[in-house]
């Protein structure tokens, strides 16, 4: 069985054409919890903006899920539990 890496915090942010809201959240995350190791998981809900695409740009080394469906915020949900 792997050993999967520990983490203090695990964050799931379930995205839907949220740009500027998603990189504002990413921001304040990263500067509150420079102490402690942190995963954050992306789900994006099929967004039509390029709130994702920013998102990577400013912060690549995150976990992204880009879904090609909207199957909304419980099943987002439960995609990044199984990361």
């Amino acid at each position: 069985m792997p050993v999967s890496p520990s983490f203090d915090l695990s964050v799931i942010i379930v995205n839907w054409n949220t740009g500027q809201l998603l990189s504002d959240c990413l921001m304040t995350l990263f500067a509150e919890t420079k102490d402690i190791s942190c995963r954050v998981i992306v789900i994006d809900n099929h967004s039509s903006d390029e709130s994702v695409g920013l998102a990577k740009q400013l912060f690549p080394n995150l976990n992204y899920i880009d879904n090609n469906f909207n199957g909304g915020f419980a099943k987002a949900n439960n995609q990044g539990l199984q990361w």
